[in-house]
This record gives C-alpha cells, sequence and structure tokens, in this order.
C-alpha cells in the first residue's frame, strides 16, 4: 500500500494501514521533503519509483492528505501513473450493518460511526470519533474532521470540509466546497460555496 504524503495526516493514516499491511507493504510518497524513510517504510519521490512500486508490490494506493481539492488532484494523478485508489477503514470504527456504501477510497479512522443508511462518497476523509447518523449522505473527497457530527438525513455536496466539533442538524443539504468551521452548529441549508462559522453558523 502506498500512502501518498508523509506528514501529519499521512502519519495517522500509518496505523490504520498497518492493521492490513506490514511495513515492507507500506510505502509513502512526498517529492517536497528531503526524506527517504518514514516509520521504517520506504519513502518514494517521483513517478519512476511510484510506478516501480506498483508494479513490484501492488497497485493500491491511499490519500494521505486531508485537503479536499489536493485529495481529488493526487487521486487523478497516482490513478495516471497505474494506481488503484483504496478504501481504508480502521478495524476500531463501527459501521452499521444495513444499507451502508462506502466509495472507493474512502478513509476512516479509528472510533468513527456511520449509522445504517449511509452513503459515503469517493475519496471521502472521515477522522477520529466522527459521528454520521442515520441516512446521511456525503459526496466525493469531502474532509470531515474530528468529532464532526452530521445528524439524520443530511446530505454533503463534494469536497465539503466540516471542522472539528462541528454539527450539521438534521435533513440540512451542504452544496459542494462549503467550509464548515470548528465547533460550528450548521442551522440552515446552504446552496452555494460558503464559509461557515459561529453557533449558529453563518
Amino acid at each position: 500500500m502506498l500512502i501518498v504524503g508523509a506528514g501529519g495526516f499521512a502519519r495517522e493514516l500509518f496505523d490504520v494501514v498497518l492493521e492490513k499491511y506490514s511495513k515492507d507493504e507500506i510505502a509513502f510518497y512526498d517529492d517536497v521533503n528531503a526524506i527517504t524513510c518514514l516509520f521504517g517504510c520506504s519513502v518514494l519521490r517521483n513517478e519512476d519509483e511510484v510506478q516501480k512500486w506498483f508494479k513490484e508490490k501492488g497497485s493500491q494506493f491511499s490519500l494521505g492528505i486531508g485537503n479536499p481539492i489536493l485529495r481529488e488532484k493526487l487521486a487523478l494523478k497516482f490513478t495516471r501513473f497505474g494506481g488503484a485508489l483504496t478504501s481504508v477503514v480502521s478495524e476500531k470504527c463501527v459501521i452499521g450493518k444495513e444499507a451502508v456504501t462506502i466509495g472507493v477510497g474512502a478513509t476512516i479512522l479509528h472510533h468513527a460511526t456511520l449509522a445504517n443508511g449511509v452513503e459515503i462518497g469517493k475519496g471521502v476523509l472521515i477522522y477520529h470519533n466522527v459521528q454520521i447518523t442515520h441516512d446521511c449522505k456525503v459526496g466525493d473527497f469531502c474532509e470531515l474532521s474530528p468529532g464532526a457530527v452530521l445528524l439524520g438525513q443530511v446530505e454533503f455536496g463534494d469536497k465539503v470540509s466540516c471542522g472539528a466539533n462541528a454539527t450539521v442538524l438534521p435533513k440540512l443539504k451542504i452544496a459542494d466546497d462549503v467550509v464548515i468551521g470548528a465547533g460550528s452548529v450548521v442551522t440552515k441549508s446552504v446552496f452555494e460555496k460558503k464559509v461557515l462559522k459561529g453557533n449558529p453558523a453563518k
């Protein structure tokens, strides 16, 4: 498994990847910082090294970057390199047994909770302790930071960024590219790109 990135989030993702892969089956990718090894794993630096890794170790890769826009760009880039975007779901999260769908390349960290009827899009990042209650829909490449709560039947568009400990009240619709600030309480639907913050969020 190749983890695309070697910074803060990639280091958190590493623990989840270790649930399924051994260290010799894991590498990181970083073309910015001059490091060659992280946690005993190789750090790849360029396209040639990535393609060699995919050929020798398997084509699975996961996104070790949090920003929704970068996640989408990197998913396309590494797919062009021959990779297969792969979901990473912690064994320590709780997922409902009925009608839950998780898109390709989703990342779900420890102690997140997904209730029955939840739909998660492609490349979504769900951090520690996120709660997504019944029948919510989360679009592609969204980021839900630690402790975020989506209450019943919330619908997120694509590339929504939801800050730590933010709460979105039931049945609300949130447009593509909206940013919800940490600790905010969203009480109304939002139909265009905006930055929301506060309680109630404005």
